[in-house]
């Protein structure tokens, strides 16, 4: 028998059965009622094509069915990736279908194009100024603000990352990093410096390699045809002859006409190498990543390595323009990297240089296409650092963190189950902070997966009560989701009629992203479901986390 295939307009809509059903060789829109890219797969089939490829689904969860419609069949949730254009429908196949669904996201965002400005940035503003194409003419904005505003909010999402990276990595903190975590994500009084980039490093050591390369490009000597005196020509090729033996006369003085001049081959230096068109594309992206750079942290425009990193912009936006009037094209990709890009002791630096921008651009598009599980994995680490706040002195426990070089479908830290062990300071409850796939044990480990929740809360207390449970949904709205009342509401629905069927639910916690930066974020609660809605930009996350710590302490009073 076929798999079923099911859309999950909400995360927990698998236990509330509230599900869309799709049918082979159809289309289907993703509506902005659906806050969740999420599949519900029932059969035996273990994989699902997208574009007609496999593994690129992110599986979140494999548990039997508890809708006795379906029978006992094993389900798995697969998280859908977000298009880089809106506009391209996704293809999908289960692999015991014969034929394909049609997936249109109608109100997602563009990813904008390297080439495109955001917009009111154009050729007058210090922060940006309008790309330009080979002709000369102004680049056209591809993504629109949307997609701008979602750009930099996956930015600030890597940097988020990379702060728990710093912070693991230095001994200072080894024994208690969530505390230092805090401290950084909710000290909004003292603007901090922006992460470490990988622009950062080359204006820090490329400016003097740079400028010397530009001074003395590598040059080659190459063969043009011209017309030139019979007395001068030196060298001529077989189609100078063929232009020769066309022209009328029977001489060559007669075919030289009355100037005297025959086609022959001339030897002139040129710049325009694949070395120096690396060259030129370097400076072209790194101007372009560094009025990126300045304009995501434009809140400490003054930092000094907003500063440094302005400068090397400005720098090699003047030097771009001196390798395009020295007649150095641009650069057409992919290309297969010469003998001097590989051995000459200069381009070979500015070839790893290059790789350096294509990687760290690689990385963007792949945390867009995820950002979604880059959001919930950011929420569980913000529920680490509020919940070892809430207890007030170190942790009982914590699972040793590893960041990932490169994410993985949106995932950067590596940790063990539970994350997080907080005890309160009269000994009264101890907090686990569980992430997405911790199977801790209640009633049975598929019907904890079914919920859909992206981490969970475990509150025990000393008592000799049954451990109680909160679920976490971390949600990334699309433009036209529902509003984070519309979510709570719906979400304390689903967890009040869990409750009645025997569940030990303390309450639920819905957290959604703010992409805007000058949005403050929000809270909202019914029912014992608490919602808090914030962003990666420092302030948001300080009142995001201070609203989050605020939201626990009423979840943990209730389970005690």
């Amino acid at each position: 028998m076929p798999s079923d295939l099911y859309l999950l307009p909400l995360p927990w809509a698998g236990i509330t059965y509230d599900l869309h059903p799709i049918r082979a060789g159809e289309t289907v829109d993703l509506v902005p009622a659906s806050a969740s890219p999420l599949l519900l797969v029932s059969g035996q089939s273990d994989r699902v094509l997208l574009d007609g490829r496999d593994g690129r689904l992110a599986r979140e969860a494999d548990f039997p069915s508890r809708d006795p419609r379906l029978g006992r069949v094993t389900q798995r949730y697969l998280s859908l990736p977000w298009p880089v254009r809106a506009d391209h429908p996704q293809t999908l196949r289960p692999g015991d279908w014969p034929q394909s669904v049609s997936l249109r996201w109608g109100t997602g965002v563009d990813r904008p194009s390297l080439r495109s400005a955001p917009s009111g940035q154009g050729t007058g503003s210090p922060a940006a100024e309008a790309d330009h194409n080979a002709t000369g003419q102004t680049a056209q904005p591809s993504g629109g603000p949307a997609g701008f505003a979602y750009q930099d909010f996956v930015r600030r999402l890597i940097g988020r990352m990379a702060d728990i990276d710093t912070v693991v990595q230095d001994p200072d903190h080894a024994a208690d990093p969530w505390a230092e975590v805090y401290r950084r994500w909710s000290d909004f009084d003292r603007l901090q410096d922006p992460h470490m980039s990988v622009l950062v490093r080359h204006a820090q050591t490329l400016q003097g390699l740079l400028e010397d390369v530009c001074a003395r490009p590598r040059r080659l000597l190459r063969r043009v045809r011209e017309l030139q005196s019979v007395d001068r020509v030196q060298d001529i090729d077989a189609q100078c002859m063929v232009w020769l033996s066309r022209q009328p006369g029977e001489t060559i003085a007669e075919r030289a006409g009355p100037r005297q001049r025959i086609l022959g081959l001339a030897r002139e230096a040129t710049a325009d190498t694949l070395e120096n068109r690396v060259l030129r594309d370097l400076l072209w992206r790194s101007d372009r990543a560094a009025r990126d750079y300045a304009r995501l942290h434009s809140a400490v425009r003054h930092s000094q390595r907003v500063r440094l990193v302005d400068r090397h912009g400005h720098h090699c936006r003047l030097l771009e323009r001196e390798m395009a009037a020295m007649g150095v094209s641009r650069l057409a990709t992919p290309f297969q990297p010469n003998f001097v890009l590989q051995h000459d002791v200069r381009y070979r630096r500015i070839h790893a240089a290059w790789l350096d921008l294509v990687r760290e651009r690689q990385v963007e598009d792949d945390s867009w296409q995820w950002q979604h599980r880059s959001w919930a994995e950011f929420c569980t680490a913000a529920l680490a650092a509020a919940a070892r706040t809430l207890a007030g002195h170190p942790p009982i426990a914590a699972s040793p963190v590893v960041h990932r070089a490169e994410q993985s479908q949106g995932q950067w830290l590596i940790h063990d189950n539970p994350l997080l062990v907080a005890m309160a300071d009269h000994g009264g409850w101890i907090l686990e902070v569980l992430g997405q796939r911790a199977h801790v044990g209640v009633v049975d480990r598929g019907s904890m997966d079914a919920f859909g929740a992206t981490s969970w809360l475990k509150v025990d207390t000393f008592g000799g009560e049954p451990a109680r449970y909160v679920p976490v949904w971390a949600i990334h709205p699309r433009p036209g989701a529902p509003g984070l009342d519309c979510l709570v509401a719906k979400a304390a629905n689903a967890v009040k009629s869990q409750q009645q069927s025997g569940w030990p639910l303390v309450g639920g916690l819905v957290l959604t992203s703010t992409v805007d930066p000058q949005d403050p974020g929000g809270s909202a609660a019914r029912s014992g479901v608490f919602g808090v809605s914030f962003g990666p930009e420092q302030i948001q996350l300080a009142l995001g986390l201070e609203e989050l710590g605020n939201s626990l302490r009423r979840l943990v009073e209730a389970a005690t």
